[in-house]
């Protein structure tokens, strides 16, 4: 059995870089299905670094995808 986001912790970060975060369409549809794998086990998720540079994530409405807010 295929488990790619299995993990010891029961805490997600989502840890965008300081200087820039531009994300492919590609990478925003695979944050968002790891983020809901995330809710679905009960995993306390969290946000590092957000600022000016993760404005691109929000406008194409990742948070929303994975329950956080901006």
């Amino acid at each position: 059995m295929n488990k790619p986001f299995e993990g010891n912790s029961s805490k997600a970060i989502l840890e965008f870089d300081t200087r820039w975060a531009y994300l492919d369409p590609m990478a925003l549809a695979m944050i968002a299905a790891w983020g809901a794998w995330c809710r679905r086990q009960g995993y306390d998720m969290r946000i590092g670094n957000l600022g000016r540079h993760a404005d691109y994530s929000a406008r194409m409405k990742l948070f929303e995808h994975i329950g956080l807010s901006y």
